[in-house]
């Protein structure tokens, strides 16, 4: 530690405070949380900004470790907002922990609940365990990945417990890589081209991008490397007709609209109608007019399109177990008993929905997760039940400290 900490400020503490009850107990998603605070809080610096929102994730991300660090309970790792909840003393033993580690100065605050044996918390810390505790997941999940995932189970939640570099993907239909990122260097934000990524600038340094005039412009999208690569491997051309029948908000639609040069057409679907609007908002800043969405109000929805797309996407939902590094919350939200019922869910999509393929067509399988029961497991399990197609290709992306998210994409062609 060093001998001149550093300084935190009240309103951040008790700020941080309150976020973490809004994630913990009254369950909404940390990105939301923070965007709320930072709107409810303008006039925040961009220092005080970087301070609180590290802090907030990291929190997050190393909850149990941190508890275990304060000497607490261990009684409720996972947090169902249902039945249990962390009291503001719980936040702020967290917080104090996270502070002393990383050497501010708690010392005016400590009448107020933050404080602590600064040598006692860096030495538990130190001695955290099982690895359950030490690389903080509820120990559900854990057992889950080794029984899954085996001994490469645990290179792969540590480097889940890294902060995700933040990508861009560059928009072909306005531009290319190298003149987005001379315009991003104009705003005096700085990027990198990434080799395996041919639309993709990776920033070296977390920035809003969002208030820069190439973005408003619709010169780019923030997008893991590893969501960018699915879009490739659907094999989609101009004048094809394509369903992203899991669209959402519509990311990687939009990358399905600039590979085909805007011909075609592209039906997005989802059950949501919010995010088809957010959607359709999207597409006008991008220049997108390939796009139609529509609401999945029934299974009749699906029915009036049997045969015909020549590609379906079916970014299925999912654990999202390959994408904590961006959502730490979301294995404290996820239960066991729901990746059971997103396994059904998923080969309920499988079923109902390959019928929109017609013949020699072909779908792409997606998910942000790591776990087989999710991945190969049910490609496995299509192909025995629904004869006439057959696996083209697959592919596998682990989460890497400096590359991609998780991710797991299957190609199979109907026959």
């Amino acid at each position: 530690m060093n001998s001149m900490k550093k300084k935190v400020h009240r309103p951040a503490l008790y700020g941080l405070v309150q976020v973490l009850d809004q994630s913990f107990n009254q369950g909404f998603y940390a990105d939301k949380v923070l965007e709320r605070h930072f709107f409810q809080n303008k006039n925040m610096g961009a220092k005080d900004r970087k301070f609180f929102a590290e802090t907030f994730y990291d929190t997050i991300r190393w909850w149990r470790r941190l508890r275990f660090a304060m000497g607490l309970a261990d009684d409720h790792p996972t947090c169902d907002s249902t039945t249990k909840s962390y009291s503001e003393q719980d936040f702020k033993a967290a917080v104090t922990a996270w502070c002393i580690l990383n050497d501010y100065d708690l010392g005016p605050f400590e009448r107020e609940g933050f404080g602590g044996d600064p040598e006692k918390i860096i030495r538990l810390w130190d001695l955290a365990s099982p690895d359950s505790v030490r690389e903080s997941y509820p120990d559900w999940f854990w057992a889950k990945g080794e029984n899954e995932l085996g001994d490469t189970w645990k290179a792969i939640a540590q480097g889940s417990n890294q902060p995700a570099p933040l990508f861009l993907r560059v928009n072909r239909l306005r531009s290319d890589p190298a003149a987005v990122k001379q315009r991003l260097g104009e705003e005096l934000i700085q990027s990198q081209t990434v080799i395996t990524g041919p639309d993709a600038l990776r920033l070296p340094e977390r920035r809003n991008v969002f208030k820069t005039k190439a973005f408003k412009e619709g010169f780019f999208e923030v997008q893991d490397l590893g969501s960018q690569l699915i879009v490739p491997f659907v094999q989609a051309e101009p004048r094809m007709r394509v369903i992203d029948a899991c669209a959402g908000a519509g990311g990687k639609s939009l990358h399905l609209a600039a590979l085909m040069n805007n011909r075609g057409k592209i039906l997005c679907m989802d059950v949501h109608e919010r995010k088809l609007k957010e959607l359709r908002e999207r597409s006008r800043r991008a220049g997108v007019d390939s796009i139609e969405t529509r609401l999945i109000e029934s299974s009749k929805t699906v029915k009036r399109l049997v045969g015909h797309a020549d590609r379906l996407l079916l970014d299925v939902p999912c654990s999202g177990s390959g994408v904590i590094r961006r959502n730490p919350d979301s294995k404290w939200k996820m239960t066991d008993e729901e990746c059971n019922r997103l396994i059904h869910v998923q080969r309920e999509i499988l079923t109902n929905y390959v019928s929109m393929v017609k013949s020699g067509g072909k779908m792409v399988y997606a998910t942000c997760s790591v776990f087989p029961s999710e991945n190969e497991l049910q490609v496995k399990w299509f192909l025995e039940n629904h004869p006439g197609w057959k696996l083209e290709d697959e592919f596998h992306r682990l989460p890497s400290p400096v590359g991609s998210d998780g991710f797991y994409g299957a190609r199979i062609a109907k026959v």
